[in-house]
């Protein structure tokens, strides 16, 4: 499998976790083209990967910026699979099944997000 972190330059994952909305949306927007082109060049093995490293790194933080910016990233992400959501569709809603009780505002963040897909 593989490492997500070759793939998502480290600012990128960085600004995803910030306390500023407009740099989590920036990166998440960065994630999206990434996945895109990934999507593009048919290699769903880095994909899992950076949806693995979302699911399991970002939303399951005790830190709330980090919980939104994983959620916001997989909606990006999932916008940028479109027609190819499906056989990913486990590893995106896996995380927001197992997500750790701790306040609902990030789910209505996310959700927001997700209903647009």
């Amino acid at each position: 499998m593989a490492d997500a972190l070759s793939v998502i330059p480290p600012a990128v994952l960085r600004n995803l976790s910030d306390r500023l909305y407009e740099k989590r949306k920036n990166a998440a927007l960065e994630i999206e083209g990434i996945v895109k082109q990934l999507a593009a060049a048919g290699e769903h093995d880095k994909i899992t990967a950076v949806i693995n490293l979302l699911a399991n790194e970002f939303t399951y933080s005790a830190q709330v910026n980090r919980r939104k910016g994983g959620l916001i990233g997989l909606a990006t992400a999932t916008v940028a699979l479109a027609g190819e959501a499906a056989q990913h569709l486990e590893g995106i809603f896996g995380g927001r099944r197992k997500q750790r009780e701790g306040g609902n505002k990030h789910d209505v963040f996310g959700g927001g997000r997700f209903y647009d897909f």
